[in-house]
C-alpha cells in the first residue's frame, strides 16, 4: 500500500533525504514529502525544493509546525485521492472521475478483444492524481491457459504478454490521451500468468 505522506530526515545512514526524495519523484510526483533536518541552510532548502519536496522543517522540531505542515499536505492528499490532477486544474467531481475510469475500461476491453480474440473478464481502473492504474483479470487466452498447465511456462507467458502491451504502447497512450484530454505515458507493465492478471500504470503528463 502506497503511503499518503512521507516524512524523512535529511541525513540518514544509507541514503540522504534529498536523494531518497529524488528517487521517489522519478515514479511518484504527487505523494507529499516533508523533510526534517538540523541544518538551517538556504542552499539545502533550495535543493530540497528543486527535488520536489512539499515542506521543510528545521530541528528541533516544533510540534505545532509539524502538525501545521501535515494539515496543509493532507488537503492535497484528499484532493488527489478524490480527483484527477490535469493541466487545467483538479477534477474533483465524482461522476466525472467515474466516467473517465469507465471510458478507459472500455479502451482495454476493446484492445484485448481485437488483438487476442478474448477480452478480460474484469477491468479495474483507478485514477489517483496524475497516476492511472489499470488491472486486467482473467486475460489469458485458451492457448495460454493450456500452456500454463506446465508451470515452467509461467515466466514465458508473462513475458510475452508484457511485450504485447509494450508493442502497443503508442496506441494505448493515444487512446487514453483522447479520453482524458491530455498526454499520457505508460510507466510500468507487470503481467502475472500464474494469477491470470495484467497490471499497467500510466502517468498524466503535466506541463
Amino acid at each position: 500500500m502506497d503511503p499518503d505522506v512521507i516524512i524523512t530526515d535529511l541525513k540518514m545512514p544509507l541514503m540522504g533525504g534529498i536523494e531518497m526524495s529524488r528517487k521517489i519523484r522519478e515514479t511518484d510526483r504527487e505523494t507529499p514529502i516533508i523533510i526534517t533536518t538540523a541544518f538551517d541552510d538556504k542552499e539545502v532548502i533550495l535543493k530540497a525544493v528543486d527535488v520536489g519536496i512539499n515542506k521543510y522543517i528545521v530541528k528541533p522540531i516544533d510540534t505545532e509546525a509539524l502538525l501545521g505542515a501535515l494539515s496543509e499536505v493532507s488537503v492535497q492528499v484528499l484532493k488527489i485521492q478524490d480527483g484527477i490532477l490535469t493541466g487545467s486544474g483538479l477534477i474533483v467531481d465524482r461522476e466525472e472521475k467515474l466516467k473517465k475510469e469507465a471510458d478507459i475500461k472500455q479502451i482495454f476491453a476493446t484492445l484485448l478483444k481485437e488483438e487476442t480474440g478474448k477480452g478480460p473478464q474484469v477491468v479495474k481502473v483507478f485514477i489517483q492524481g496524475t497516476i492511472v492504474k489499470v488491472t486486467l483479470d482473467s486475460v489469458l487466452t485458451k492457448m495460454e491457459l493450456s500452456m500454463i498447465a506446465n508451470e515452467k511456462n509461467y515466466r514465458m507467458i508473462s513475458y510475452t504478454r508484457e511485450v504485447f502491451y509494450l508493442d502497443r504502447k503508442e496506441r494505448m497512450e493515444e487512446a487514453m490521451s483522447g479520453q482524458l484530454g491530455m498526454d499520457v505515458m505508460l510507466r510500468h507493465v507487470t503481467c502475472n500468468a500464474k494469477e491470470n492478471r495484467d497490471d499497467l500504470q500510466f502517468e498524466l503528463k503535466i506541463y
